[in-house]
């Protein structure tokens, strides 16, 4: 790990103004996180911090314990050979109360020989790549500005007015969680736009 994050491929600059997903993972679902694009690790590190729950309310009332606790952070490059062609992608997996670790664990074939991840490394989308150890915690992925488009469901959802949460309730609009299942679709490379001069 970079002994200083001025050291590291910070996302708040690479990701300013970009899309982005948060994936909430309660106790009872699987706790594998999938890679979401294929790319080379650019860099990967840890931030200290706490272990606050990231249960909605939580959420809503600390505003927001996604910046305040422990994350691990990995930094995909995906404009590369047989990669997934959406820019820098940001993967921020946050610790939450009752998480003892997040091991780190990508395996390039179903769930053989896992090992750690590390700078270089080629990771291939929808393949394991850690392991949130007990509990619960929060996923949140960032891409660059203009280089995804997300799936309709995806687009749809975050439209519907149909439908409360508890996120409803504290950000005074509509939040509608949808259920990802493992390797479901999230984005696609935006297409790209023509340039005249």
């Amino acid at each position: 790990m970079p002994s200083n994050l001025s050291e590291c491929v910070e996302p708040n600059k690479l990701h300013s103004g970009g899309d982005f997903a948060v994936f909430r993972l309660t106790p009872e679902k699987y706790h594998y996180v999938h890679v979401p694009a294929s790319g080379i690790v650019e860099d990967f590190y840890e931030i200290k911090g706490r272990y606050h729950s990231c249960n909605p309310d939580a959420v809503i009332s600390l505003v927001t314990p996604h910046s305040k606790n422990r994350r691990m952070v990995t930094i995909l490059q995906t404009d590369v050979a047989d990669g997934s062609n959406t820019g820098y992608v940001a993967i921020i997996e946050v610790v939450a109360l009752m998480i003892g670790q997040i091991v780190q664990c990508y395996s390039s074939e179903k769930y053989y020989s896992p090992g750690a991840v590390m700078p270089g490394m080629f990771l291939l989308r929808g393949q394991p790549k850690s392991l949130f150890r007990p509990g619960s915690s929060t996923v949140i992925v960032l891409f660059q500005r203009g280089r995804v488009r997300f799936a309709e469901d995806l687009i749809a959802n975050r439209f519907r007015q149909d439908a409360r949460s508890r996120f409803s309730l504290g950000f005074n609009q509509t939040v509608v969680e949808t259920d990802v299942a493992v390797r479901s679709k999230l984005a696609s490379p935006a297409p790209k736009r023509r340039t005249t001069l």
